[in-house]
């Protein structure tokens, strides 16, 4: 965000994968508050971020998780350290608390549109 040119507003932004690495929630916040300032009126925000899903089917997607990144050429080793990242260099919120902070950052309405596996994507509109 810092890197973007001062007074420009865009017409969308992307976080992909991204606020999942801020492990304090004034950071997150703050993280997409900074994004809705720098939209346009009515721009939008798509974002997506490992999310735990009910637990009844969070150990099923995550075997899946675990499976694809095998077959993707990961070693039990990085499999197992991606893991034990959770909680300590990534943060998982459930899906209401992550909308929750979207609210509190400033978008008031967001949609959750997409998941894949134990990726959870929304949409949201600023309140400018």
């Amino acid at each position: 965000m810092h890197e973007l040119p001062s007074g420009v507003e865009f017409h969308a932004a992307t976080a992909i994968l991204v606020s999942q690495f801020l492990t304090e929630r004034t950071q997150r916040v703050g993280f997409f508050h900074e994004i809705g300032n720098r939209l346009r009126p009515s721009g939008l925000l798509v974002t997506a971020d490992i999310t735990p899903t009910p637990r009844d089917q969070h150990e099923s997607l995550l075997g899946v998780w675990k499976q694809m990144m095998r077959y993707v050429g990961a070693t039990e080793e990085q499999v197992e350290a991606m893991l034990a990242s959770y909680g300590r260099d990534v943060v998982l919120l459930p899906t209401d608390e992550m909308e929750a902070l979207l609210k509190e950052a400033g978008f008031p309405a967001p949609v959750h549109f997409s998941q894949s596996l134990l990726i959870h994507a929304w949409y949201a509109r600023g309140e400018k």
